[in-house]
């Protein structure tokens, strides 16, 4: 018995969009984040060792900032080219 891959388009689609928008609202979870954290370090932890560090700590928060959004555009882009290569390669069948 051969063995046979099925692939439901409306899944992935899906999951997707479902990723596309998660990573969307993670990003602006992220961007309060960092506004509360610029707040702490500006209204409480002002000086010394801990407020270098968390001045530090903002600056690899802010690194994330505005990726994620670019992160989901992109896997959701592979994964619809992933069904295109899928529906090219098996057009024979169908």
């Amino acid at each position: 018995m051969a063995d046979h891959l099925i692939i439901d388009d409306a899944y992935v689609q899906e999951q997707a969009s479902y990723l596309k928008a998660g990573l969307s609202d993670l990003n602006s979870v992220i961007d309060r984040y960092i506004a509360c954290l610029n707040n702490l370090a500006v209204q409480s932890i002002r000086e010394g060792a801990t407020a270098e560090a968390l001045r530090v700590y903002i600056g690899y928060a802010k690194q994330i900032q505005g990726h994620l959004e670019e992160i989901g555009a992109n896997t959701s882009s592979l994964m619809q080219s992933y069904l295109t290569a899928i529906d090219e390669a098996d057009q024979y069948l169908f």
